[in-house]
């Protein structure tokens, strides 16, 4: 008999246990539900109270923001703070132990943690202590990019990339061009230098990408002055402008080697430096332009052009040297030609001279013709024969001129 009796009261006990269990005052929620900011979110809920025989005519549930009093959710909206008036909704019946939530929409400050309370007319009234919180899903904000304020150029600049976004977000580096640079939210630039173009981060995830805004890196650099600096006359003076471009700007002076030169007009135009200076340089043949900052100096030598009227002087003894030159080839030229027309006159017009002697004219002796008849004669003899007049002595000619 009392073999029986003790496993009787073991069950007992177990069912009274159970009993009492299931009806304490207790709330099943979710520590957090993950929630889009725009849409609704559903916060699952259900309650117990320990049992009674009080007959309860009127349940009123209610959800609140932990740590005070404000009501998010209550039958008299005007009992809700105003930033949940129009937005919350309790889906369960609270006759039934139900008490889910929803929002609608959700507000990226609806966050929480948030917990309910039941109200049973003519039993009691309990607030349970299990809270929840909306973990908000959104796509990535605030996307920042971390760097030096200064860089010199040369060196490598690490930049870092961070935002606000749940789940995490992944990171991309792009170039201005959109080119892909690097995976990852840590960049390092390598040598950066003063072309180096807009730099942005991309941060992704499930919900959405963004972009930071561009990073145009502040380089700095020493002077480098252009090639374009001249020197040039104006009037009695030399006009010399030197242009340097340098991150800080730079300083430019004027130098000979005896002294500086004062009194050079300095323009900025961002990146770019111009020393203008108007001077009398007197004997020198060239001056030397400086740009410094705080990075270093360049330096270019200038020529300085020829003194203007030691310029004019030069063009009148050149022009002068050039007209004496042309005057004398000319005067060499026509001297020649006379000389050659006179020898040439001279040669065409030799006559004999006069005399009073009578010239002895040679004697030339008769020959006697051979005469042939008309008949015997054939005109291919003509044309056969070299001379023609060979009865002729080619020696007279030769002896009138011999007298001469």
């Amino acid at each position: 008999m009392d073999s029986v009796k003790w496993p009787m009261l073991f069950v007992c006990l177990c069912f009274r246990v159970t009993q009492t269990e299931a009806s304490s005052w207790k709330v099943k929620v979710p520590s957090s539900v993950k929630g889009l900011p725009g849409s609704c979110v559903f916060i699952p809920c259900s309650f117990n109270y320990p049992d009674t025989d009080i007959r309860i005519t009127e349940f009123l549930g209610m959800w609140f923001i932990a740590g005070g009093s404000s009501i998010i959710y209550h039958p008299d909206e005007s009992k809700m703070i105003k930033e949940f008036q129009g937005r919350t909704e309790l889906l369960g019946d609270v006759r039934q132990k139900n008490c889910s939530l929803k929002i609608d929409p959700l507000k990226s400050s609806d966050s929480g943690p948030f917990f309910f309370r039941i109200e049973m007319k003519g039993y009691d009234n309990g607030s349970y202590t299990e809270q929840t919180s909306i973990t908000m899903m959104n796509a990535p904000v605030n996307v920042n990019v971390e760097h030096k304020s200064d860089v010199t150029e040369g060196e490598a600049v690490p930049l870092s990339c961070s935002c606000d976004a749940h789940p995490p977000a992944s990171y991309q580096w792009h170039d201005e061009t959109g080119a892909k640079l690097h995976d990852g939210n840590v960049y390092k630039l390598p040598n950066v230098s003063r072309h180096t173009g807009a730099l942005f981060c991309t941060a992704i995830n499930d919900i959405g990408q963004r972009k930071s805004n561009p990073v145009l890196l502040n380089v700095l650099y020493m002077p480098e002055i252009k090639t374009v600096s001249s020197c040039s006359s104006e009037a009695h003076m030399v006009k010399c402008v030197c242009i340097a471009e340098s991150r800080p700007v730079s300083m430019i002076h004027f130098v000979l080697p005896d002294r500086v030169l004062p009194r050079v007009k300095v323009e900025q135009h961002g990146t770019v430096t111009i020393g203008t200076l108007h001077a009398e340089f007197g004997s020198s043949c060239v001056v030397l332009c400086v740009a410094n900052n705080t990075l270093g100096n360049a330096n270019i030598t200038l020529s300085l052009p020829v003194n203007s009227t030691m310029q004019n002087l030069y063009i009148v003894i050149a022009s002068g040297a050039a007209g004496i030159l042309v005057t004398v080839l000319i005067a060499v030229s026509v001297f020649k030609k006379c000389k050659g027309k006179s020898a040439n006159a001279q040669t065409r017009h030799i006559v004999p001279e006069k005399t009073d002697k009578d010239v002895a004219l040679p004697h030339c002796s008769a020959t006697k013709r051979k005469e042939k008849r008309y008949e015997d004669v054939h005109s291919a003899d003509i044309f056969d024969n070299d001379h023609v007049y060979g009865n002729m002595e080619t020696d007279c000619g030769d002896a009138i001129y011999a007298n001469m």
